[in-house]
């Protein structure tokens, strides 16, 4: 079986022999040239040759040699023919290479000088030609067969009208329109022409002479406009169509009114068109008309609506609204008087504005105008926070700390704002907090008064409770005093385990067979622990006093272990494994680590390794895949 190399046995990857020998080896054997790498070499069993590759192809080497042998260079053959060149060696080995001339090619020899003509002639008779192509654009025939230099023919078809197109057919050339010009007419507003020499054709310059009278563009007055224009097939303008229109006249207009007449009249040229007529009412609207042409328009002292004027009600584009704003001067005396806003703002000044209910654990509002938003952010709450007016006035709902980390607010409790405050800026001293103002009403003991014992309730205070003398008193446990607790679900407990002793001593007793006892003792003599620690594998133990234990490997063999090679690092053609022997040999150093590589079928391969101070360093030649090969290492420090 053969040693497989991964690498060479240093990092350049050679087999260095420092200068050895390499005896009874022979050339790797191969019935065919394989793949080369240049430098390689190889025996070839089919033809009996060394071979080597040159980086580009496979070269034999020559196995025979002579030094003693001379050979000449002598021609050989006919004067003329057949001739050639002979190798002839001093030891009687005669090689020939033969030139042979054939057909019009001669070859000839002179002494030792080779040469080699052609004869020119051509030989055989041509019988016939063809043309190639099927247009009949031209004919081919045989001219002179006789003779040693034949001709060949070629005559072009069809007549003198006839041409050849691009795709070489014979093709009849198109009429092509023949003659001279003799005249060329011109009409209006087309210039030129004439019968004989060069001919100018142009374009006169066109000019309207209709216009318009200014003049009579005046009320009453007439003019002419283009109201249809034509053209020729030219496209230039043959006629137009003129059209005069009439302005109307001039209309006087006049509104009027007599005195003391409530009507009034629009007319045209004295010619009545419409009229419109005011009619006042005795107690809303009153009309003077004594003056011509003048109407003065006022309300009554005492204005009466028949029913109601209703305002903001009905479709958008129908609602009534006063323009500006509605003055009430003066504070209303009835109770069916209009309240002006100052009036009402002076009666309502310091007071509350009930803004609805919230959850004081969390801060958000629960009910009112505001629903859905936030007086605060606590946890579980992270909505948009309100702005806060001075009398804003809100209930809990829900109880809980206010402002997160306040007063705990009961249900019922209500909070009063004591300043402006816009969004997301209000903070808890913003707020006057009122109590819902209820007590404690009553105080229970669940214990039944074992422990604890209270007097009277005391209400002197609302909220207020007077607790009486706590009792400690055991009902049960155990009578030492010091060692009673009062347990979670409030019953008197003694601890699983007391012991009151102070020190505790730990000593090393004399070895018994593979163990050595240790015991704990407590000061006051009482209860005592044994623990025995006994030898393992390769383990000595000595006890050489009460208070001192040795241990000690009785191992002293080497150590071994088995590491799949992973991690690699693949560059310039290598791939190179690094192994940290500590994680195998706690504090050993690679220089006391052997190392052997081995593949997946336990085959020793031999890759190239290196050693510092902890870390064995694998290295083999081409693309290694993390867990191909192994390292078997044993460690002999």
């Amino acid at each position: 079986m053969a040693i497989n190399f991964l690498t060479g046995l240093n990092i350049t990857g050679n087999v260095n022999l420092n200068e050895n020998q390499l005896q009874n080896f022979i050339v790797h054997p191969l019935g065919t040239d394989p793949a080369g790498i240049a430098g390689r070499l190889i025996y070839r069993t089919d033809t009996a040759v060394l071979k080597f590759y040159n980086g580009t192809s496979w070269l034999t080497i020559s196995t025979e040699t002579d030094d003693n042998t001379t050979y000449e260079l002598f021609g050989v053959g006919a004067a003329n023919g057949t001739a050639g060149i002979q190798l002839d060696g001093s030891d009687g080995t005669l090689d020939n290479v033969l030139i042979i001339g054939a057909g019009t090619t001669l070859v000839s020899r002179s002494l030792n000088t080779l040469t080699v003509t052609t004869n020119d002639q051509f030989v055989g008779t041509v019988t016939s030609v063809a043309t190639s192509h099927g247009g009949n654009a031209f004919t081919a025939s045989i001219g002179n067969v006789a003779t040693v230099n034949p001709s060949v023919d070629v005559v072009m078809a069809g007549a003198s009208t006839d041409y050849i197109d691009g795709e070489g057919n014979l093709t009849v050339f198109p009429p092509i329109p023949q003659g001279d010009i003799t005249k060329v007419d011109v009409t209006a507003p087309i210039t030129g022409g004439g019968a004989f020499g060069d001919i100018t054709i142009g374009h006169a310059a066109q000019t309207d002479t209709e216009t318009t009278d200014t003049a009579s563009l005046a009320f009453g007055g007439t003019f002419a406009a283009y109201t249809d224009v034509t053209v020729n097939a030219t496209g230039h303008v043959s006629g137009h169509e003129v059209t005069t229109f009439t302005m109307p006249g001039n209309i006087t207009y006049a509104l009027d009114k007599a005195a003391n007449d409530t009507t009034l009249i629009l007319s045209a040229n004295g010619v009545t068109q419409d009229s419109i007529e005011f009619i006042q009412s005795s107690n809303q609207v009153l009309i003077d008309v004594a003056a011509e042409d003048t109407y003065t328009f006022s309300l009554a002292d005492d204005v009466s609506i028949v029913t109601s004027i209703t305002v903001n009600s009905g479709a958008a584009a129908t609602r009534s609204s006063f323009g500006y704003q509605v003055t009430i001067p003066e504070t209303p005396l009835a109770s069916t008087d209009a309240a002006s806003k100052g009036y009402v703002d002076g009666l309502v000044s310091g007071g509350l504005t009930f803004k609805g209910t919230f959850n004081s654990a969390t801060g958000e509002i629960v009910s009112g105008g505001n629903n859905g938003s936030y007086l605060y952010n606590c946890p579980g709450g992270a909505g948009t926070r309100v702005a806060v007016a001075v009398g804003d006035y809100y209930v809990v709902a829900t109880a809980g700390d206010f402002y997160c980390s306040g007063p705990l607010l009961d249900i019922g409790d209500s909070i009063i704002a004591t300043v402006d405050r816009a969004v997301n800026l209000s903070v808890i001293a913003d707020w006057s907090v009122v109590q819902s103002d209820e007590g404690v009403t009553d105080f229970t003991n669940t214990n039944g008064g074992t422990y604890v014992a209270y007097e009277t309730l005391f209400n002197a205070q609302a909220g207020s409770i007077n607790i009486g003398n706590v009792d400690l008193t055991a009902v049960d446990g155990t009578a030492v005093v010091a060692t009673r607790f009062l347990s979670k679900d409030n019953t008197w407990d003694v601890p699983f385990d007391t012991n009151t002793d102070a020190e505790y001593a730990l000593s090393a007793e004399t070895k018994s067979g593979t163990s050595v006892p240790l015991t704990l003792t407590g000061s006051n003599g009482g209860a005592t622990t044994v623990v025995n620690l006994t030898e393992g594998a390769n383990i000595t133990l000595t006890q050489t006093s009460t208070s001192e234990i040795t241990i000690a490997s009785t191992d002293t063999g080497a150590l071994g272990d088995r590491v799949s090679l992973t991690s690699g690092n693949t560059s310039l053609g290598e791939t190179t494994f690094t192994y940290d022997v500590t994680s195998s040999f706690s504090g050993a150093v690679a220089l006391d680590v052997k190392c052997e590589v081995i593949s997946s079928a336990g085959e020793t391969v031999y890759a190239s390794v290196q050693r510092n101070t902890t870390n064995l360093i694998v290295t083999f030649n081409g693309t290694i895949a993390d867990g191909d090969y192994e390292v078997l290492l044993t460690y002999v420090g």
